[in-house]
């Protein structure tokens, strides 16, 4: 068996789902190991009242049903309840809907309806689309999903349905795949294991037909259930294994990423094509994602002799755009550098990004938001600075070689949050915690010596506070600029529920 403890730094950034109930004592704990949110499941009563107790026992954790079935909570009931709770706990509770298995219901006739009158109860009560979520498997009820709630929370399911739904009901959606995980490294054993709890699902038809339509077959789904299905819907072995795994969910819900592909590998083959026929040096800049993260509390930092280790779509296609660019250099003798920097702020940068977000929250009356816990460590450096960093390196640089660029301003993001909110005379705790981003690397740190004692580059911007204060004048003084952009960026977060 694994240890859970050892999971912790892989499978933090993914939510909890539970197959019963939760202690006050044991929803502690899942926030302790830095889990954002926990699905409970079962079908509750519509009174909800195991939610306060998980919410006032914890700071951040958001708590979602799982799932509130149709046929036994009444809409207004249920509605009063989340209103009584969202009153209490704002922003913190997800109301989990779904219409259940015919096997376990005496009356079940015409389920989409029911659950389209059921949806259309609660909008009369003023729940939020945004706050509620459906049980979807199957393409009607994921299409419903999009349309009435903040998206769809199917259960038992694989990395290939999250794809499935996505290109069924798009990017944007909010979708929360449950995927079962068995903590043991011997494959019979974990099947063994997971064979407990998928078997009792190989006799509700809803299940089994999904699983038909993913491509298993009638052997595979029959008591116990394949090893072939097992696989798919239990994730078992090392915690990387697993971690692996449940990263296919999250990477298929990325939105558009041949979208990094055609600018970041066919993009950067364009002008690597261009520069060799006319004999341009080159300056190729990338980032400190390429390298994956690292541990919170660990102070080693990348340099240039760190792996790639990239963990999302973008990262990754930069990270071929960097080799693309090497194998030029020695292919074809292109006189090029990259430079790979630490996250920038300052002027002109677009209000999706986490320092302007906030700063914009406030001048326009938004409340600010921190994902998750906000422990997660950024190394920032001011956007000047890194401008000067990408001019040193044209004028003095070695082509062939790769400098980091960094300005030894690491912060993790609860802090930079408190500092920004003080700046702008604000209560440094007057902010919303919002669900974690799925795949969030914990920490990057980069080691500049290599620019800093080669080519004499130091930063001008080494008050990280005097360089935020800049920047909320910055965009204090140019609305103009960015209050075009404001409107649409905060309707992509709500989509997120973020």
């Amino acid at each position: 068996m694994t240890d859970a403890t050892d999971l912790k730094p892989n499978l933090g950034r993914f939510g909890v789902w539970t197959a019963g109930p939760v202690t006050p004592e044991q929803a502690k704990e899942i926030e302790k190991l830095g889990y954002g949110a926990v699905w409970v499941g079962g079908s509750p009563a519509a009174d909800l009242a195991f939610v306060e107790p998980l919410l006032e026992a914890t700071d951040t954790l958001q708590i979602a049903t799982g799932i509130v079935n149709v046929w036994a909570s009444p809409a207004d009931e249920v509605a009063a309840s989340y209103h009584r709770i969202e009153k209490a706990y704002p922003g913190r509770f997800l109301l989990g809907v779904g219409i259940g298995h015919p096997e376990h219901t005496d009356d079940y006739r015409k389920p989409y309806d029911v659950l389209v009158e059921y949806l259309d109860a609660l909008d009369a009560a003023n729940v939020p689309t945004s706050r509620r979520v459906l049980a979807a498997l199957g393409p009607k009820v994921l299409k419903l999903a999009a349309d009435r709630s903040a998206g769809a929370h199917p259960y038992l399911t694989t990395p290939e349905h999250t794809a499935q739904a996505h290109a069924l009901i798009g990017n944007a959606v909010f979708l929360a795949p449950e995927h079962k995980v068995v903590l043991a490294r011997d494959a019979a054993q974990a099947r063994e294991i997971g064979r407990q709890t998928v078997e009792f699902y190989l006799d509700l038809s809803n299940y089994v037909n999904n699983w038909k339509r993913l491509g298993f077959t009638d052997a595979d789904v029959q008591k116990p259930g394949s090893d072939k299905l097992i696989d798919a819907v239990v994730a078992h072995g090392t915690p990387d294994d697993i971690a692996k795994r449940l990263q296919e969910h999250v990477d298929n819900s990325l939105a558009d990423p041949g979208a990094f592909l055609r600018t970041n590998v066919v993009g950067t083959f364009t002008v690597l094509e261009a520069v060799r026929r006319h004999g341009i040096r080159l300056h190729h800049v990338s980032t400190d994602e390429v390298y994956g993260d690292l541990p919170l509390d660990d102070p080693v930092r990348f340099t240039e002799a760190t792996p790639y280790n990239p963990s999302s779509p973008y990262s990754a296609t930069k990270a071929a755009s960097d080799m693309l660019v090497r194998s030029w250099v020695r292919s074809f003798s292109v006189r090029a550098t990259i430079s790979n920097c630490s996250n920038n702020y300052g002027p002109y940068q677009h209000v999706e990004k986490f320092i302007p977000r906030q700063i914009t929250n406030v001048l326009t009356g938004r409340r600010p938001k921190l994902y998750g816990l906000g422990a997660n460590v950024r190394d920032w450096i001011h956007v000047t600075d890194h401008n000067r960093a990408v001019w040193r390196i044209l004028a003095d640089g070695e082509p062939g070689r790769t400098y980091l660029i960094g300005a030894d301003g690491e912060r993790d993001n609860l802090t930079v949050m408190r500092t920004l909110l003080r700046l702008m005379d604000r209560d440094p705790d007057d902010f919303d915690h919002v669900t974690d981003r799925a795949g969030h690397d914990l920490r990057y740190a980069i080691d500049p010596s290599a620019l800093r004692d080669e080519l004499g580059w130091t930063p001008l911007h080494d008050d990280f506070e005097s360089g935020l204060a800049a920047t909320i004048a910055w965009y204090r003084d140019n609305e103009s600029w960015w209050r075009p952009l404001k409107d649409a960026s905060e309707a992509m977060y709500e989509e997120r529920n973020q």
